[in-house]
C-alpha cells in the first residue's frame, strides 16, 4: 500500500512493542511519520526531547521513517499533515473501546 501513515503515541518510554508495529507497517506503507502527542496535563517520565532522540536512534536505519511531535487532537493533526492512515496497536480489549 502506498500512502503516509501516522503512528501516533506518548512513546514514554519506547517499546520493542512500539518498534514491530512501525517495522511491520513499513511493509504496509510508503511512509510512516511518528506522532508524539504531548498533553500538558500528563506527566512523562522522559522529556520530549528525549523521547525524540530514542525514537530517531532506534530509526535512524529507515529514511521513510519521520519523527514529529504535536499537541490537540490527532486526527487534527493528520488533517494538517496530508495523512490519510493512521497505525495503531491495541494491547487489550479495553484500548479497543477507548480506541
Amino acid at each position: 500500500m502506498n500512502g503516509v501513515a501516522l503512528f501516533p503515541g506518548t512513546f514514554d518510554p519506547l517499546t520493542l512493542g512500539h518498534q514491530l508495529i512501525i517495522e511491520r507497517g513499513l511493509k504496509q506503507f510508503s511512509k510512516i511519520k511518528i506522532g508524539i502527542g504531548v498533553n500538558q496535563g500528563k506527566s512523562s517520565f522522559y522529556t520530549l526531547e528525549e523521547r525524540m532522540q530514542m525514537l530517531g536512534q532506534a530509526f535512524a536505519q529507515f529514511d521513510q521513517v519521520e519523527i514529529l511531535s504535536y499537541t490537540g487532537l490527532t486526527a487534527v493533526f493528520c488533517r494538517s499533515e496530508g495523512i490519510n492512515w493512521i497505525l495503531r496497536g491495541l494491547r487489550s480489549a479495553q484500548d479497543f473501546e477507548y480506541e
